[in-house]
C-alpha cells in the first residue's frame, strides 16, 4: 500500500510503501528491514493518502508561515512608526 509522507520541517512529500496501518499509526519497514510503527502526524511528519493532499497539507503550513511573518512585519512597522516620532521627552511605548 502506498502512502505519501510530508516532511514538514524540510517542505518535502516522499512516496512511502506502508505495510499496515491503524487510525493513528502507520507500519514500514526500517534500513535494517525491520517493521516500525510511525504516528500518522506529528509535529515533523504527516502520512497522507493521496499526493495532493500532502501537497495541501504543506500549503497549509506555508500558508500559516506567511501570515504570521505579515502579523510580525506589521507589529514591527508600528515600532518603526513609534520610534520616529519620539521627541526628546518621550518613551517609545507611550501611544
Amino acid at each position: 500500500m502506498k502512502k505519501f509522507r510530508v516532511e514538514k520541517s524540510y517542505n518535502n512529500i516522499k512516496e512511502v510503501d506502508i505495510i499496515r496501518e491503524t487510525d493513528s499509526f502507520v507500519y514500514v519497514t526500517g534500513n535494517r528491514g525491520k517493521e516500525i510503527r510511525e504516528a500518522k502526524n506529528t509535529t515533523y511528519d504527516a502520512y497522507c493518502d493521496t499526493f495532493d493532499e500532502a501537497k495541501n497539507c504543506l500549503l497549509k503550513i506555508s500558508l500559516g508561515k506567511i501570515k504570521r511573518l505579515e502579523y510580525q512585519l506589521e507589529k514591527e512597522k508600528e515600532t518603526f512608526e513609534n520610534i520616529e516620532k519620539l521627541n526628546q521627552n518621550e518613551k517609545a511605548n507611550e501611544n
